[in-house]
């Protein structure tokens, strides 16, 4: 787990066999491919709703956006990015400053005793705390593990199975179908795109004198009339609330956990 947690992009390539009848195996420590950060899609963060301004901020954003409630969650994005970097802060730099800060407090009570000091020092091991739940709360999300109990803070475990999915799911190479290994991103884009293309698509055939069988099922009256009726917002909030929390977001980016909090 260690060594994983070190080289979290490294791969195994099995090479072909030449003298020996065993298969030399190359270990790669990076991965081929760097991401790019500007082409991520927007993902909602979970641990913005423990920060104490978080409602204040949505329902002033959402109070001026326009149209629907779709519409308005878009126009919450870019505000928020905003709101993250000017507000909410980096947890690894918030973590240091506490700890700095606690340090120096923490030794100068030790050349003798300051109320004040004291009192600061109370209130930013609180503070620490709280950015440990939000750290703890980010990985949680990440690893998308659903039975682990809520106020585990196990962060180490929860980046050891965010690296190993990530891992798990990443492509370094594809074989075409002449059986050659393709490497390129482009390549590998464009091979994907083929398969799928072909995948998808069928040669139109044409039929005629068709005959079509009575396949096809008699609706009663009693559920003609269940499908027409008109939409319960009880029961869409029923079905909103029993979704996961920190399940896989919608197009919009936004878990459940963020409609059933807000």
């Amino acid at each position: 787990m260690r060594w994983r947690r070190l080289f979290p992009e490294a791969n195994v390539q099995h090479l072909p066999r030449t003298t020996s009848d065993h298969n030399p195996i190359k270990i790669k420590l990076s991965s081929h491919f760097v991401a790019s950060p500007h082409l991520r899609p927007f993902r909602f963060e979970a641990m913005w709703m423990q920060h104490e301004q978080f409602n204040e901020f949505i329902s002033d954003v959402w109070g001026q956006a326009a149209g629907s409630a779709l519409d308005k969650t878009y126009q919450l994005v870019q505000p928020l990015k905003d709101w993250n970097v000017n507000v909410f802060g980096h947890l690894k730099k918030r973590k240091a400053c506490l700890l700095a800060r606690l340090n120096g407090i923490q030794k100068a009570l030790c050349r003798g005793s300051n109320t004040f000091l004291s009192k600061l020092e109370i209130s930013l091991i609180e503070e620490y705390n709280c950015v440990l739940e939000q750290e703890a709360m980010l990985w949680k999300q990440k690893s998308r593990l659903q039975w682990l109990q809520e106020g585990d803070r196990n962060t180490k475990f929860f980046h050891l199975t965010i690296i190993i999915r990530r891992r798990r799911n990443k492509i370094e190479r594809l074989k075409n179908n002449e059986g050659v290994w393709v490497e390129e991103a482009q390549d590998i884009k464009g091979l994907a795109m083929t398969y799928f293309e072909q995948l998808f698509s069928q040669e139109i055939v044409e039929h005629r004198d068709l005959t079509l069988p009575k396949l096809f099922l008699v609706i009663d009256s009693a559920d003609l009339e269940l499908l027409e009726k008109d939409i319960d917002m009880a029961e869409i909030k029923r079905s909103l609330f029993g979704i996961g929390g920190l399940k896989a977001p919608g197009v919009d980016g936004f878990p459940a956990c963020f409609y059933q909090a807000q």
